[in-house]
């Protein structure tokens, strides 16, 4: 039986500095088993640090007042969330205070929004009487788990250009929660990590985390998946158990594996073979990994071939929406074979669905596609057009990933006014734009000299990330 509570009074008003970017609605929709933080904080117009200032959790209703904002503008003075759940009301309600912290994202698509309340995630859309209702929300809890104050704070540290790492809950053991890191960077990779507090791969033979991934703990084996994964080359001892890991009945155990057989990077068919399998896992996540590895191998991938292509077609209702695996998919038959006859229909899905994207403000979409393309080299060439057209986008983001994939696909044509364009994205008002410009420009090298000048000027830049950024970028450059 389902239980309705009262409203969730939220009285918010607040500020914002941040143009929100807003992919799709299929994402959130998925649920947390499918998406990452950094997909939420695309997803979203704000996010906000609100705090409980009147509770009554017999009756549901708490009032909130606004702390700060961490992204965005958020509109309206006044929300009200009226929240359902199946049987007893959990813990985290029941047990809300005057002066607990809480993150509200809104608006998502048909003005939805996602609240989490220290553990707590609740999922609402526009009810009647200006009422949002809606559900909690526990599959959430495999994106995120902690107090608000932490969840604000990683929403500000990625906003911010930097690595983040959490916790969540694990799929099939929700007792048991799991590292992840998170980037705006790679926004679609959930990466599962060993434990931070564990001490280094390195410091344990190959042969005793080959014993471990065979511990009949689901959880012992993810560890010693990441762990092989994390020590590379030098464990190519485990080939043969990684293999048999994609079997595994565990889905983080199987990314685990596939995971490490990119990293290694496996050698054998069997491996090919095996990862080729995974193409077709049930979870998005070992999915995406699985394309990434068969990326890397190149063309000793070739056996993979057949998936592959397979793969370069939407097939999920939910994460295909907008095809990033068959954007990954895409990148992975460019490295194999650069002439591969299907490579140009998966070049034009991916120009469609994602460099052309425009619906619900997808700045994050189109930035994907541009630099999913560029990572195709000169293969791509038959997006140049399209990838022209976005250095004039109006989202610095997708500027900067356009300008970034012309360099890589057409290097001697595309130079000037691609280098133009990165070093104007330095003045960006966005700090992380400014960041991502700085760093696209120092991944070229000698290539960017011409914009030494302009990332010298940054040196200047007020804020200490984007000046770090700029200091890297001219080491690579100048050497200096």
């Amino acid at each position: 039986m389902t239980h309705a509570r009262t409203l969730l009074l939220f009285c918010v008003t607040t500020a914002g500095f941040l143009r929100p970017a807003l992919p799709a609605a299929a994402y959130i929709d998925g649920g947390g088993e499918q998406i990452t933080l950094p997909e939420i904080i695309l997803e979203f117009h704000t996010a906000t640090l609100v705090e409980i200032e009147k509770a009554d959790p017999a009756r549901g209703a708490i009032r909130f007042k606004v702390l700060k904002p961490l992204k965005g503008k958020l509109e309206a003075k006044e929300i009200k969330l009226q929240l359902a759940w199946e049987g007893p009301a959990p813990k985290g309600i029941l047990g809300l205070k005057p002066g607990q912290t809480a993150v509200h994202f809104t608006v998502c698509f048909d003005k939805r929004s996602l609240t989490y309340i220290d553990g707590v995630w609740a999922w609402t859309q526009p009810g009647q009487d200006g009422w949002e209702s809606g559900a909690l929300r526990p599959d959430f809890e495999r994106v995120f788990i902690g107090p608000s104050t932490e969840l604000a704070d990683a929403v500000l540290k990625l906003l911010r250009g930097h690595e983040i790492l959490a916790r969540c809950r694990r799929r099939d053991h929700p007792s048991e929660t799991q590292a992840v890191r998170y980037s705006m960077k790679t926004p679609n990779d959930k990466a599962l990590v060993r434990d931070p507090a564990a001490p280094p791969a390195k410091t344990r033979p190959v042969s005793a985390w080959i014993a471990d991934f065979q511990d009949e703990k689901p959880f012992v084996r993810v560890q010693a998946g990441l762990a092989l994964a994390e020590l590379g080359p030098a464990a190519r001892d485990a080939e043969g158990s990684l293999v048999k890991g994609v079997n595994d009945p565990d889905p983080e155990v199987r990314y685990a594996a596939v995971l490490a057989l990119g990293s290694i990077p496996a050698e054998g068919r069997a491996a090919v073979d095996a990862l080729a399998r995974t193409l077709e896992d049930k979870n998005w996540f070992v999915r995406f990994t699985a394309t990434q590895a068969l990326q890397k191998l190149g063309p000793r991938a070739k056996p993979a071939m057949p998936a592959l292509v397979k793969a370069l077609a939407p097939s999920d209702g939910v994460k295909d929406f907008r095809p990033i695996r068959c954007g990954a998919a895409m990148v992975a038959v460019a490295r194999i074979d650069p002439g591969a006859k299907e490579l140009q229909g998966a070049i034009a899905l991916v120009v469609e669905k994602l460099l052309g994207y425009d619906g619900d403000g997808s700045d994050g979409a189109r930035a994907i596609g541009a630099e999913m393309l560029g990572d195709c080299g000169p293969a791509a060439g038959s997006a140049v057009p399209a990838l022209v057209r976005r250095l004039k986008d109006e989202e610095g983001g997708v500027r900067v990933a356009a300008a970034l994939a012309l360099l890589k696909i057409e290097p001697e044509k595309q130079a000037s006014t691609s280098l133009m364009a990165l070093a104007a994205e330095l003045k960006n008002p966005d700090l992380l734009i400014r960041i991502l410009a700085a760093d696209a420009l120092g991944g070229l090298g000698a290539r960017a000299r011409d914009s030494v000048p302009s990332l010298t000027a940054a040196l200047r830049d007020p804020e200490p990330e984007v000046r770090q950024a700029t200091k890297d970028a001219l080491m690579k450059i100048t050497g200096k």
